[in-house]
């Protein structure tokens, strides 16, 4: 039996990806040798029809992969519709902006070099783990969790999280997560906008 689903955390470069079935149910991962679309590569958002088997690991990889037929792009538009390299630049130019002020910051000594270094950490560290997570979905291994994730954004890692979200085009696509990670966002700036208010206010004497 033939499923339709939306392609996701598709890697064009490894040829790795996974497909989501459009009634609901466990995603499939895909590799670029069982595609059999003439002409053209799949790319993130594709409709594709697909058959599931089960790998040596017990989990759903999909096989003979085709894309659907309102997808189906020709010959001369083989990335149409795939986010170019230059998409996701935003991401990592305010997360270098945002490093750049916090640096600036414990230069000028507005701040205790050991939180600016603190967060500075926090960023590296969610950096990695988003990397980690890449390489895991790349190789059909054990994930981090995306709750994980947005924790290490909410507690200040956020700029990390973005240069590693343009980077290596991950949880870009997903509108859940990037919802949450948004609101993650403005709730840690919001903190650290009002914590020096918060601490003065009820500091004792």
């Amino acid at each position: 039996m033939r499923l339709q689903g939306r392609l996701s955390d598709w890697d064009d470069k490894r040829g790795f990806g996974y497909i989501i079935p459009n009634g609901g149910g466990e995603r499939a991962w895909m590799h670029i040798s069982a595609w059999q679309g003439r002409g053209s590569r799949p790319a993130n958002g594709d409709q594709l029809t697909y058959q599931v088997k089960t790998n040596p690991k017990g989990r759903p990889t999909a096989e003979a992969v085709k894309p659907a037929r309102s997808t189906a792009r020709p010959r001369n538009s083989v990335h149409k519709g795939q986010p170019g390299k230059g998409s996701q630049a935003w991401r990592i130019l305010i997360g270098l902006f945002v490093l750049s002020a916090q640096v600036s910051v414990g230069a000028l000594s507005l701040l205790p070099w050991w939180l600016v270094g603190a967060a500075l950490a926090l960023s590296a560290l969610t950096w990695a783990a988003y990397g980690l997570d890449k390489r895991a979905a790349q190789q059909d291994q054990r994930r981090t969790p995306e709750a994980t994730l947005q924790l290490l954004g909410l507690l200040g890692g956020w700029p990390g999280a973005l240069i590693a979200q343009g980077q290596f085009r991950h949880k870009t696509a997903k509108f859940r997560f990037q919802a949450q990670f948004w609101v993650c966002v403005v709730v840690n700036v919001l903190a650290v906008l009002a914590g020096p208010a918060l601490l003065q206010r009820f500091a004792p004497g």
